[in-house]
């Protein structure tokens, strides 16, 4: 259900940025402020797997007729404590359009830990303002949030809108309320697991994510930060055999203490994963979980449960 309203709302969003909706006036309400960033950060190479180069999977490319071509989007809400959402999208130079999930029928809006499926977006350059489930309309931005600016959509580009960090009585560790962009790629290989890691847990510090636990653990992702994309051999995605009833485990780095151990987990080839470090190390206001989704098929599953 929340790929289905997400996608009616985004194609009448899509129907009115062809129609003209935007137009020269100001956007009103809240100003901008916040620019969407993509995570990264270096990281080594472990001999049990293999790295592949990033290439984003081109979809819906513009025509010689002059229509823009289209990129897909999805919105993750990663930010715990903060409640649930809806959104406006602001084209470049037009008015606000939104809010996007009511107008699908959707007043309960994108809770904690909830991600939308991929839909088409025209290419372009976007303003988001975040505001409260059943809003009246666009104009006052959910807790006085400055806009999120400068969301620019490629041509065949694929993307997460992470909603990260802590926006109400965040503690001393916590990482602060902002929206991350990160660039996709599904682009899958039939014998194979794609897999990458993204830290998004606000007040966990810089990690070591790999196979095993204890005295078996081996590095895959390294030192990894928050709020970034773990890179290995300088990918975002490693290659590795299909997964059956594996151990996954993350560890701060330096140390050898586990602090999240994941039993069982298992992938099948073919999947392209983003697993997300989500929650407090702290446990508050949330506790420390994984979120993996399989990529393009609108699964996600918290783990442990």
């Amino acid at each position: 259900m929340r790929s289905l309203v997400f996608g009616l709302a985004i194609s009448t969003l899509v129907a009115a940025f062809a129609a003209g909706c935007g137009d020269d006036e100001g956007t009103g309400g809240a100003g901008g402020g916040t620019t969407t960033t993509t995570g990264n950060t270096t990281g080594t190479s472990s001999p049990t797997t293999t790295t592949t180069a990033s290439t984003t999977t081109s979809t819906n490319s513009s025509t010689s007729t002059g229509m823009a071509g289209m990129g897909q989007v999805r919105v993750a809400h990663l930010s715990p404590g903060t409640p649930d959402v809806d959104f406006c999208v602001i084209p470049n130079g037009g008015a606000p359009i939104g809010p996007v999930l009511k107008g699908a029928g959707d007043t309960d809006g994108l809770a904690y830990s909830e991600v939308t499926d991929y839909v088409d977006l025209p290419e372009g350059t976007y303003d988001v303002r975040i505001v409260a489930p059943n809003a009246a309309n666009c104009d006052e931005a959910l807790a006085g949030l400055p806009d999120v600016t400068g969301v620019a959509v490629a041509d065949g580009g694929v993307y997460t809108a992470a909603a990260t960090g802590v926006l109400i009585d965040p503690g001393a560790n916590d990482a602060d309320f902002a929206v991350e962009l990160y660039e996709d790629d599904l682009t899958s290989n039939a014998a194979k697991v794609r897999v990458r890691f993204i830290h998004t847990s606000p007040d966990t510090p810089n990690v070591d994510v790999g196979v095993g636990a204890g005295n078996m653990f081996t590095p895959v992702w390294t030192n990894v930060a928050f709020p970034n994309i773990g890179l290995v051999g300088g990918e975002a995605y490693v290659e590795v055999d299909p997964l059956m009833n594996a151990t996954l485990s993350a560890r701060a780095t330096g140390t050898t203490a586990d602090a999240l151990v994941l039993n069982g987990v298992t992938l099948p080839g073919g999947a392209v994963v983003t697993v997300f470090a989500i929650g407090n190390l702290d446990g508050d206001p949330a506790p420390l979980k994984a979120l993996a989704c399989i990529d393009g098929q609108n699964t996600c599953l918290i783990l442990p449960p």
